[in-house]
């Protein structure tokens, strides 16, 4: 399983650097010239670096007084992911590719600082992926509060437990990363106020953006209150109120995915930029289903349309369950396929799917 790092670039010289070999690729001429004349084996490794990632990207730790820096940068292994920390945020997602203990590498690329010390322990990334995740999202699904990792740092095996927790996977975990660069821009499970973009993606449109961000904060506020089972809504209260809290659920609600759906990963998009995904009602809507987020999740067509006619459902753990009879057909291998998969969570850990609404899905499509 990959390890996740964390280095902070808050200082204006780490912002200096920050641009010199992760926003913008090191030049190769800079890179094969500091390891001109040396062994033939260093330079095929940074060969088959610059191929795997189309040019040279890089990061590096300079010695620490208790060796901190040496045994983080020891412990790094290809394939691990590193975040970029900064301005109470993380900006950057990449994986390593390589480790050097160099001097003279890591001044042909970053030169020195004022004491005449360089970052000479690299690692070279893939290229970086720009995301933008405020610590306060990052906390939900690692634990961290915004003092932690201000420092070169390995994520302990404590905090990545709670990402697999919530997330199902380290690679869940980064999808959610990325999709924070996406979409409204905002980090997923933020219940922000509805956009213009929002309201066009929406197949009742003519709604008063006002009440739908009032409908928003209903959403967000319950979840601090235990779940219930139905909506609830009197006939009297009107069409206009179920409209709004309608609106308001289907945004959260693909929000909080991230846009893609928890069963098959999907993210597709229109050409002009819609998703594909809907949100769906686990205890239908025709029912009186509660449009609380906790009775939420993000869907693609086929396996909305799955659930809806129960040839699946999902276990209190999250996994996916299939009808035993469903026919053995290609026609229904996008089903059969994700028996026993763990689905993907929303950002927001409180707002995962209740047991509650899992359980009465279960009963009513005759899981159990």
């Amino acid at each position: 399983m990959p390890q996740i790092f964390v280095f902070p670039a808050g200082d204006a010289v780490a912002q200096q650097n920050l641009a010199i070999s992760v926003q913008d690729r090191i030049p190769e001429d800079r890179i094969f010239g500091a390891v001109k004349g040396t062994m033939g084996q260093e330079r095929e490794r940074l060969e088959r670096i610059l191929g795997e990632a189309n040019g040279f990207y890089a990061w590096g730790a300079q010695p620490s007084d208790d060796d901190g820096n040496e045994r983080t940068w020891e412990a790094m292994e290809q394939g691990d992911y590193v975040l970029t920390y900064y301005g109470r945020a993380y900006h950057y997602v990449s994986q390593v590719l390589d480790t050097f203990h160099s001097p003279e590498l890591a001044r042909a690329i970053w030169g020195e600082d004022a004491r005449g010390e360089t970052w000479e322990y690299l690692y070279f990334l893939t290229e970086p992926k720009q995301i933008n995740a405020p610590t306060s999202w990052v906390a939900n699904s690692l634990g961290l509060s915004s003092k932690e990792y201000r420092c070169f740092a390995k994520v302990g095996p404590e905090k990545v437990a709670s990402i697999l927790s919530a997330q199902g996977s380290i690679e869940n975990f980064v999808d959610r990363l990325l999709d924070t660069h996406e979409g409204t821009g905002a980090p997923p499970g933020e219940f922000v106020p509805v956009t213009d973009k929002d309201l066009s993606e929406l197949d009742d449109r003519d709604l008063d953006r006002a009440k739908v961000d009032r409908e928003m904060a209903v959403v967000r506020d319950r979840l601090a209150e235990a779940p219930r089972l139905k909506e609830g809504l009197a006939t009297k209260v009107t069409r206009a109120s179920a409209r709004t809290r309608s609106a308001a659920f289907e945004v959260s609600v693909k929000r909080l995915y991230g846009y893609r759906c928890a069963v098959c990963g999907s993210g597709l998009r229109s050409p002009k930029g819609p998703p594909e995904v809907q949100s769906a009602h686990i205890y239908p809507k025709r029912f009186d289903g509660s449009d609380d987020v906790r009775n939420g999740i993000c869907l693609c067509r086929r396996h909305h349309w799955a659930m809806d006619a129960g040839w699946i459902s999902i276990a209190d753990d999250y996994t996916v369950l299939v009808r035993h009879d469903l026919p053995d057909h290609d026609d229904y291998r996008f089903i059969g396929e994700y028996e026993g998969q763990r689905i993907r969570l929303p950002s927001v850990a409180e707002s995962a799917p209740d047991t509650i609404y899992l359980g009465e899905h279960r009963k009513l499509m005759g899981f159990e």
